[in-house]
């Protein structure tokens, strides 16, 4: 599996940025995802902008947290698993 860069306010593409400020904000640091994905300032506004749609889903705060984690463990398991 590749490895890819997690970006900081000062390695990301200047594209990215303000969205990664505008993250880093409310939530005091940059997550991983946002930092690996920074290296593309499209694909991270189109993350950011998913994002935003599935807080307008009827899921309520709890449910959408649960999905989120159900995703992460997922995605944490081996490819081959």
């Amino acid at each position: 599996m590749p490895e890819f860069t997690a970006h900081t306010l000062d390695t990301a593409p200047q594209a990215s940025r303000q969205i990664l400020k505008n993250t880093e904000k409310p939530l005091g640091f940059i997550p991983n995802l946002y930092g690996a994905i920074a290296e593309s300032p499209t694909l991270l506004e189109a993350y950011q902008v998913l994002t935003a749609l599935f807080h307008k889903t009827a899921f309520t705060e709890t449910k959408r947290q649960l999905v989120q984690r159900r995703i992460a463990s997922i995605n944490d398991k081996p490819v081959n698993a």
